[in-house]
C-alpha cells in the first residue's frame, strides 16, 4: 500500500515533525511505501513574509482561529492547490495527517 503522510502546520520551522518520521518508519517496517510531505516547512517557505510570524511561539494561536486560517488559505490558495495536486499525483491508497 502507498501511504502519503502530510505533516501539517504549525510545527517548528527548524526541525522535522517527529510524528511523521515515526509513522513513516513503522509503515515502512510493515512493508508499505511511504511518501512523506512536510506541508509545515513547505508552506512556511512559500508564504508571504507577514505570515511567517505564525510559526513563532508568540503567534501560534493564529492557527486556532478559523478566520485567520481562512485568510492564509485564501492568500496562498495556489500554493496549497499545487501541493494537493502533487500528493494526488502520487496516487496514494491512504493519506495520513499529523496534528499537533
Amino acid at each position: 500500500m502507498r501511504v502519503a503522510i502530510i505533516a501539517c502546520p504549525a510545527w517548528a520551522n527548524w526541525a522535522p515533525n517527529p510524528a511523521m518520521l515515526l509513522l513513516a518508519a513503522q509503515l515502512r517496517r510493515a512493508g508499505h511505501q511511504v511518501d512523506p510531505w512536510d506541508l509545515n516547512i513547505d508552506l512556511y517557505r512559500a508564504v508571504d513574509e507577514p505570515y511567517r510570524a505564525w510559526w513563532l511561539d508568540e503567534h501560534s494561536t493564529k492557527w486556532e482561529t478559523d478566520a485567520e486560517v481562512d485568510r492564509l488559505w485564501a492568500a496562498h490558495a495556489g500554493v496549497l492547490d499545487r501541493y494537493a495536486d502533487g500528493v494526488a499525483a502520487r496516487r496514494p491508497d491512504a493519506i495520513a495527517f499529523t496534528v499537533n
